[in-house]
């Protein structure tokens, strides 16, 4: 049917109308959907700031001792877990656990079995946290009627995880590589001592304080045989170091064994006066001497000290490292440390003491060749560590003396090697064989104490392992400036001042 011209004039203007429409409401919705946004936006930024305002308020609680915080969040500096809590941490410590981020922790067991030599039952092989999801594990899902042989398939799936193998122990013998002495393989526990320490009743008449945390146990300082039996206190109070695992860790054989390390370590070098003593152990939880002043890395910042201190401490951070690799005869390394930084070494009456062995390594020989055998660490992280533990190459006792230069390189200019580059790069720099270099003023120094040190730096940072310089080596060379800067009829003893 044809239409009019009339009917189509009209049709257009129809449809220019509500193609005017149309565009009018496209407009007005793009307004809206503008300003919408824009609305959003802004309560979404007064939602965040609104969050982070109550974050900051309510993390923390205003105590007597001051801020303290309640969350336990580390940060990292250097090769060093530090948290919030302990930074704020105040001098005196703190008898309530809560204020540093102890909350409910519960944990679930899992008892790992092994049906194949199954005699009415089976023998049990480890234990770990129980991972309640079967879709993680590695093993099949099968069922049988009375549901034996998939609980079996469970155990088994969990015994073979990587999660679970990563809660054993290191290795200790691989190979022909065996135990140079029998204390590397025994635990002599004396948890008697330990449980004499009434912790409880302590916290309860703040006699026992949280001082400080590392990454896997706290710091309780305690003080015992202070009751004269009839409530009042003893003046021949004796205070102590207790060492406890952090609640957040897990109770496996991992724990178990790098905390025997510690204990195993400490007692063996009793005899060295510039290795921390320990008084008794059990389980994870150690009895040591106490540091009243606290450790190395706070006291370079809080205190000025002479050349000839800086010297004398240089002197005693190495004698604690060649008593430590000398320990069963020269030349014949049975420990290395790993772990060494300013945090490790703590002052006790005038002397700084090596500290905290739980990362260390007891080495092997070879049954064949009676050589050291070398070994592995699967983890280096930080930018504090030598070029092969960055390598992930075979390690030996002398990488410790590697980062003892570290120590030495702060000592002298009171900066952290590599402080102004992230971990990834230092690491690509230490691989490379690039040091930090020190400033041409210290570099043309006349100062006996300072010229000695930087020598004994360079004999550290020394890139090949094998021509790197003995703990003992760098000790004499330090003592014989040393000698003649604070000659050995004085006292020789660092007092915080």
């Amino acid at each position: 049917m044809k239409m009019g011209r009339s009917t189509r004039a009209k049709l257009k203007l129809i449809h220019f109308k509500f193609d005017r429409f149309n565009l009018l409401i496209r407009k007005q919705l793009k307004k809206i959907w503008k300003k919408e946004t824009y609305i959003c936006f802004v309560l979404l930024l007064l939602l965040y700031t609104v969050s982070v305002s109550y974050f900051i308020l309510f993390s923390y609680n205003e105590t007597e001792h001051g801020m303290t915080p309640k969350n336990d969040r580390f940060i990292e500096k250097g090769d060093t877990a530090y948290s919030e809590a302990q930074k704020n941490m105040p001098s005196g410590g703190i008898s309530n656990l809560a204020l540093i981020g102890y909350k409910p922790h519960p944990r679930t067991v899992g008892y790992y079995f092994d049906s194949a030599n199954d005699n009415n039952g089976v023998s049990l092989i480890g234990f770990q946290s129980l991972i309640t999801n079967l879709q993680t594990l590695p093993s099949k899902r099968h069922q049988s009627k009375n549901g034996v042989d998939y609980n079996m398939h469970r155990q088994r799936g969990l015994a073979n995880s990587k999660r679970y193998w990563q809660t054993s122990a290191d290795y200790r013998e691989e190979g022909d590589c065996v135990h140079q002495h029998d204390w590397q393989i025994t635990t002599y526990d004396s948890c008697s001592i330990i449980h004499e320490v009434s912790l409880g009743t302590e916290l309860v008449a703040n006699h026992a304080l949280v001082i400080n945390s590392g990454y896997w146990r706290d710091v309780w300082k305690v003080e015992i045989n202070k009751n004269n039996g009839d409530g009042s206190r003893n003046n021949n109070d004796r205070t102590f170091a207790l060492k406890t695992m952090r609640y957040e860790h897990d109770y496996t054989e991992r724990n178990y064994d790098r905390h025997r390390r510690d204990h195993g370590a400490t007692e063996h070098l009793t005899k060295s006066p510039y290795v921390v003593s320990n008084f008794g152990a059990c389980g994870n939880t150690a009895l040591t001497e106490f540091a009243h002043n606290g450790d190395l890395d706070s006291i370079i910042w809080e205190w000025d000290y002479s050349s000839r201190e800086m010297l004398l401490v240089a002197f005693q951070v190495a004698s604690g490292m060649a008593d430590l690799h000398g320990i069963d005869g020269e030349g014949l390394p049975s420990i290395a440390h790993t772990d060494i930084k300013t945090s490790q070494f703590i002052e006790i009456d005038g002397i700084f003491k090596l500290n905290d062995f739980n990362r260390c390594r007891f080495l092997n020989k070879n049954k064949k060749t009676n050589e050291i055998c070398s070994y592995t660490v699967g983890n280096n992280p930080g930018s504090l560590r030598a070029p092969e533990e960055y390598e992930y190459g075979n390690q030996t006792e002398k990488i410790d003396i590697y980062s003892m230069g570290n120590v030495f390189f702060y000592l002298l200019t009171k900066v952290w090697p590599f402080q102004h580059l992230d971990s990834s790069d230092a690491q690509k720099e230490i691989i490379e064989g690039k040091r930090p270099k020190l400033s041409n003023k210290l570099k043309a120094s006349k100062d006996e104490s300072k010229i000695a040190l930087i020598k004994a730096l360079k004999m550290c940072w020394v890139h090949d392992p094998k021509k790197r310089a003995t703990a003992r080596e760098i000790q004499k060379k330090l003592l014989l400036t040393l000698d003649k800067v604070w000659p050995a009829n004085n006292t020789r003893i660092f007092r915080v001042h």
